[in-house]
């Protein structure tokens, strides 16, 4: 489901970085630096699917799952000013709530069943960037154009349910997963200005495409397949904003301080539903819509 179209250009852009550049900053060392950090981070996700005679036939609800990450990354120094980033971030989630509810009608109308449940599960995410730093007014102002590819993932579970239309009171033994991943590639460019010796401040931007892939484990549903009940398949986009600050402490160590802003959504795409009689129900996948933010801080260790 990859874009060929946009891997391509992205190939083209690393090529492009790769060519000599008078203004390219010259890196001192292999290895630049090296950091730990932590993230306060809130997600929220939903989709919905469509039915035979309603557009909107079941949707799903995560709010305000917030999870402290954990946040480490390196940067190396590649020849032509020529940087590699690795980034790996995750953690557990630590609160949040889902609202499941089926309607009758179209528009989310005539809601017939809704249930509220715990959210819970693990976050993970994982970048690795090719970029150029450009320096410019003596070295105050750096420009970082990028490429990248990455991995998101957002293993989610439903637990502790109770059921509000009817109002039949608590689901017993409800424990449902949905496995989310996007996978892709991004083109972004940062860009960093000197405010004194010690002090920077940066701003991030960051377009991707991704392969949208999930798949549910309804648990209490005995008419679905299990551990696979459904799956979906769709592609996505998504954009990126960050800001940051960093304090030098000497020439080895500093404080990075950042916050960051995700939003990503699919297009239509496809739900396939596995039965216990053997047979496979197709549904078009509405869309899946995901935000994200964090904010956090970095201790950077300089090499």
């Amino acid at each position: 489901m990859a874009n060929v179209n946009i891997v391509s250009r992205f190939c083209f852009f690393a090529i492009a970085l790769s060519s000599p550049s008078v203004n390219a900053a010259t890196p001192t060392s292999f290895i630049s630096n090296v950091s730990v950090g932590v993230a306060a981070r809130q997600d929220n996700i939903d989709w919905s699917i469509k039915g035979t005679t309603v557009n909107v036939l079941s949707e799903l609800k995560w709010k305000k799952l917030n999870t402290p990450q954990i946040h480490i990354a390196t940067n190396l120094n590649l020849p032509k000013a020529l940087f590699l980033s690795l980034q790996m971030a995750g953690g557990d989630i630590s609160s949040g709530s889902n609202e499941d509810t089926d309607y009758n009608g179209n528009n989310r109308t005539l809601p017939f069943l809704r249930s509220e449940s715990k959210g819970d599960g693990r976050l993970t995410d994982i970048e690795v960037t090719l970029g150029q730093s450009l320096s410019f007014l003596n070295n105050t102002l750096i420009i970082k154009p990028k490429i990248g590819f990455f991995r998101y993932n957002q293993n989610l579970t439903m637990s502790d349910g109770y059921q509000v239309i009817p109002n039949y009171g608590s689901i017993f033994g409800l424990n449902n997963s949905y496995d989310m991943q996007w996978q892709g590639v991004l083109l972004g460019v940062d860009v960093s200005k000197k405010i004194t010796n010690n002090c920077l401040i940066s701003f991030g931007f960051e377009y991707g495409r991704a392969d949208y892939t999930a798949q549910a484990n309804w648990n209490l549903r005995k008419e679905f397949m299990h551990p696979l009940s459904f799956r979906h398949m769709a592609n996505a986009s998504g954009i990126s904003l960050n800001v940051a600050a960093d304090y030098k402490i000497n020439n080895k160590i500093k404080w990075q301080f950042f916050l960051k802003n995700k939003k990503w959504q699919t297009q239509e795409g496809v739900d396939e539903t596995y039965f216990t009689n053997n047979t496979i129900a197709a549904y078009p996948l509405n869309k899946v819509s995901w935000h994200s933010a964090l904010l956090g801080v970095t201790f950077v260790y300089l090499l």
